[in-house]
């Protein structure tokens, strides 16, 4: 009976050891008799009893605990993100297609002039080789839509700069719902309207490889700002065009790596309807990384 008291003991003061080194390897051995004691062992609760061992209790391994952790924070480290921020070029992925900066060609077609003249129409009219289109794209968003990312969502944010010179020596004002040309005298130059947009370009690429890539998309420009300039001495004058304070479009591109060539056109009257005029963007050019 002493005997069955001390092994039950024995067992209860293991049993407390154990938990409380359960990180260790082996716990120490429990010697009550000749042939008998207790030990701990890798996690198991051993007792030999007249040279017979048995296994009370064992503690169940988390090596299979560790692998599927080891698997997750693997799997996690390899998970598809979803979207990429850039900033001036700077964190946007080589599947960005709206580059920093674009420069090319504007001017306004399909123009209609109703209720004036042959000649106010020359007057009003801009010349297309010497108005230019400057783009800065600030922030830019890539979103891919396939894992090999051969299909990208992109959005970008920045500022459009157009200049559109007047082709003959002259500048405008509107009065009475009327544009009135006035002539310059002849030492003034480069007399031109500038319109500055919040641009906000947004995309579905095709990457057909690394490399090659097609994009098709709309755009929106919201007008913040307009002026009547010319040259020598330099003026600025007060702009009371009636513009269209807002200009929804479509663009297109065709590029190769960090180049790549644009056209945006937008269907909608630049001046406002109570002008009697029409006039629609279209602009062509390049866009480019540094």
């Amino acid at each position: 009976m002493r005997r069955i008291t001390l092994i039950l003991t024995a067992i209860l003061f293991a049993t407390n050891t154990m938990a409380q080194n359960s990180n260790e390897a082996t716990s120490p051995v429990i010697q009550i008799g000749d042939n008998d004691s207790v030990s701990s062992e890798n996690g198991a609760l051993a007792v030999m009893l007249n040279g017979y061992r048995f296994t009370i209790a064992s503690k169940s391994t988390t090596k299979s605990d560790e692998t599927s952790r080891t698997i997750t924070k693997e799997a996690g480290s390899t998970k598809r993100k979803r979207a990429h921020f850039g900033i001036a070029g700077i964190s946007a992925p080589y599947f960005n297609h709206v580059a920093l900066i674009e420069l090319g060609r504007n001017m306004l077609i399909n123009n209609q002039f109703n209720g004036y003249t042959s000649e106010q129409q020359e007057l009003l009219s801009f010349t297309n080789y010497k108005s230019v289109i400057c783009t800065t794209n600030i922030f830019t968003l890539n979103a891919p839509l396939t894992r090999n990312n051969s299909l990208v969502f992109t959005a970008a944010l920045g500022f459009t700069n157009e200049n559109y010179t007047f082709r003959n020596n002259v500048t405008v004002d509107y009065i009475d719902q009327r544009f009135e040309p006035i002539l310059l005298s002849s030492d003034v130059k480069k007399s031109k309207m500038r319109l500055t947009y919040l641009h906000i370009p947004m995309l579905l690429d095709w990457n057909i490889d690394k490399n090659f890539f097609l994009s098709v998309g709309a755009t929106i420009d919201i007008l913040i700002d307009s002026a009547l300039k010319y040259k020598h001495p330099k003026v600025k004058l007060n702009n009371n065009l009636p513009l269209n304070p807002i200009q929804i479009g479509i663009t297109g591109r065709i590029g190769w790596k960090r180049l790549y060539a644009f056209v945006n056109y937008s269907p909608m009257n630049i001046y406002q309807s109570s002008s009697n005029v029409r006039s629609y963007r279209l602009s062509t050019g390049a866009g480019f990384w540094f």
